[in-house]
């Protein structure tokens, strides 16, 4: 659920910058924006590292978590480079975000059963 909220709230960023013209409603409104964002990925985080904890043997969790540390921290240069080329050859950055916001919705709701079902079925196994 918490995907599916942050998917949101950028598709609501977006279209308050396709639609505002005042930096008030971009101070307030963004900001309230994402705080909902930032509360979303804390609930993320926190949910999947507790996950990580629990299910990853204690003598590999160090291996895991410092694996997964440098895969996401690589893959951010490769984000940042390609929002920067699509943003500066385009005029409507709002649009931009709602289209991300859609694609991130679709790709949510394509993964929602195959990952009920695997939360189901390692609930199931540890029980």
């Amino acid at each position: 659920m918490p995907v599916l909220i942050i998917d949101i709230q950028i598709g609501l960023l977006g279209l308050l910058f396709s639609t505002s013209q005042s930096a008030v409603n971009y101070a307030i409104i963004g900001s309230l924006i994402m705080g909902i964002l930032a509360l979303a990925l804390v609930i993320l985080n926190i949910t999947f590292q507790v996950y990580l904890q629990q299910t990853v043997p204690t003598q590999l969790l160090g291996r895991v978590v410092a694996t997964m540390t440098t895969v996401n921290s690589s893959i951010m240069p490769i984000g940042t480079l390609l929002f920067t080329i699509i943003f500066q050859n385009t005029h409507h950055g709002g649009l931009v975000l709602i289209v991300n916001s859609l694609l991130l919705i679709g790709y949510t709701l394509l993964l929602l059963k195959p990952l009920h079902q695997a939360i189901r079925t390692d609930q199931s196994s540890s029980i």
